[in-house]
């Protein structure tokens, strides 16, 4: 297997076809991943000696594009956000363990045959976990910190990597992880990936086979030179309205954002990306996406979890593991505090649906979520953890030196500097 000039495994993609790929085929595509490993190592070495050369105005062009293909450039987002990016490659992939009927993100299957103001009661449900889980996250000394000194934190993003409901499907830039994905499953007792089992694989005739979805990033990724091509994403570079919209509201549905480098390490080690979906169709029907499946079987699983170390290459036993209970609980709470209320309600919800806040706070009082009622509450809850846990997560996290972390090096502009010289000086009060 090969691609082609334009990144494509099959020439009929955009016939939406459904591609059955042999064993053969797959350690191809391990070997077209290790070509894609080269190219970021050559783009790497292209940036390091930029310095060197003395670019023209063209060449200006593809730096810009470069600097944010290489790891540890500071980059600005589209939805209000300095993020630190992590080395890409030319190609996106998504991995399922069977096949689906629909691939769509987990909140669009919530809001499946809700009415419309269900809908947007459920969303800011939603939302308000993640308001919680965010500031849950801030027990942790490397989250503020991380906040202060090195890059914004994607929330949200984070929010879909341990679990909770958003409109972001994930894919990667990385077959390897895809791959994983598509062959193992997740085991909730244990809170790690496992191998299939002969079991698992005869389940159901959906079960027997794996899926990959492969697109080049050209047609999807915001930091692509292709993006200039696309409108959609050119309109997103001009920002003519200057105004902030959310990763989440449907404006940037299409368009794959890299996770990029996180405090939380599960997402940059899985080469993670969000597409948000929110009005988006299910992979199945979206043209941008080659379909290849193949047959599963007990003994591609187990070479598989073998070859990305029983899976600690993409779910890293990092220290947050040990606070999965309270994480767990965050999913599913039901009180929420009248500041994160006003928040949701601020930024995320539908004025023409919900005009006002008290209407709004009305209907949620009114709601119900697995047969629980929602209440509001004065005070904002910390979700303090156990002290020896707390202890021993950010003793983890003090033994990580965090330049390693992000590459080794780190390209910013002095407004990015003075940007987080100022939130330095708003979260701890001082100057650096």
């Amino acid at each position: 297997m090969k691609f082609d000039k334009d990144g494509w495994l099959y020439p009929d993609s955009s016939k939406n076809k459904i591609h059955e790929i042999k064993d053969s085929e797959i350690l191809e595509l391990i070997e077209l991943g290790k070509e894609e490993k080269n190219w970021q190592k050559m783009v790497r070495k292209e940036v390091d000696n930029r310095d060197k050369v003395n670019l023209t105005q063209g060449q200006i062009l593809i730096d810009y594009f470069r600097m944010k293909n290489t790891s540890g450039t500071i980059t600005d987002f589209p939805f209000g956000q300095k993020m630190i990016t992590f080395d890409s490659t030319r190609h996106f992939f998504r991995g399922e363990k069977q096949i689906y009927a629909k691939s769509i993100p987990t909140l669009n299957r919530k809001l499946d045959n809700k009415s419309i103001e269900d809908q947007e009661l459920y969303r800011a449900i939603a939302n308000l976990r993640i308001e919680a889980f965010s500031r849950f996250l801030w027990n942790f000394k490397v989250v503020p910190f991380w906040e202060a000194t090195l890059s914004d934190v994607n929330y949200k993003a984070l929010a879909q990597h341990y679990g909770f409901e958003t409109h972001l499907l994930d894919l990667t830039n990385d077959f390897n992880v895809a791959l994983f994905f598509a062959t193992c499953k997740y085991d909730e007792k244990l809170d790690k990936y496992v191998p299939l089992t002969k079991n698992d694989i005869e389940k159901n005739e959906n079960t027997k086979y794996g899926v990959i979805y492969h697109s080049p990033n050209w047609t999807l990724d915001y930091f692509s030179a292709g993006s200039i091509i696309n409108p959609k994403m050119l309109e997103l570079f001009q920002n003519n309205d200057k105004k902030i919209y959310e990763i989440d509201s449907g404006k940037f549905d299409g368009i794959a954002f890299q996770i990029g480098y996180q405090p939380l390490m599960r997402c940059s080690m899985q080469s993670g990306y969000v597409l948000p979906m929110r009005n988006s169709v299910p992979l199945q029907n979206d043209t941008k996406f080659e379909k290849l499946y193949f047959k599963q079987s007990v003994e591609l699983s187990e070479r598989v979890f073998k070859m990305m170390d029983e899976g600690k290459k993409v779910f890293p036993e990092e220290g947050i593991n040990a606070a999965k209970e309270k994480i767990d609980e965050i999913k599913n709470l039901t009180i929420f505090p009248e500041e994160d209320i006003e928040l949701v309600y601020s930024r995320d919800i539908n004025k023409e649906i919900f005009p006002s806040l008290k209407g709004f706070k009305d209907k949620l009082l009114g709601f119900k979520v697995n047969g629980k009622n929602i209440m509001i509450t004065k005070i904002s809850e910390n979700f303090n953890v156990n002290e020896e846990i707390l202890n021993n997560i950010n003793k983890y996290y003090d033994n990580k030196n965090l330049l390693d972390y992000v590459g080794g090096k780190i390209f910013s502009r002095p407004s990015d500097i003075e940007y987080f010289k100022q939130k330095y000086i708003y979260i701890y009060g001082k100057g650096i």
